[in-house]
């Protein structure tokens, strides 16, 4: 299974969903717009891959993101994940 998780450093407890898809076998692509040297360890652990784009709002960065990392996993995305803490 492939999940594109969207702000994975966005509430910082929120690394744990991350953490458990990678747990159960779940390749886990984070795309956001923090530079990847400022993720948590926890957090760069439980990512395959992270993408950096600045502007989470841009609909075009968000699919080039995803677009450039199907290849490396033979399939699109299975899931698009983003926890909301409201």
């Amino acid at each position: 299974m492939n999940v594109v998780f969207l702000s994975p450093h966005f509430p910082p407890h929120h690394f744990r969903f991350c953490r458990n898809l990678k747990a159960v076998g779940a390749n886990v692509l984070g795309v956001g717009d923090e530079p990847y040297e400022s993720l948590s360890e926890d957090l760069r652990t439980a990512l395959t891959e992270y993408y950096q784009i600045d502007d989470m709002h841009n609909y075009d960065a968000l699919v080039r993101a995803c677009a450039e990392a199907a290849p490396s996993y033979q399939s699109a995305p299975s899931r698009l994940a983003r926890r909301s803490s409201m």
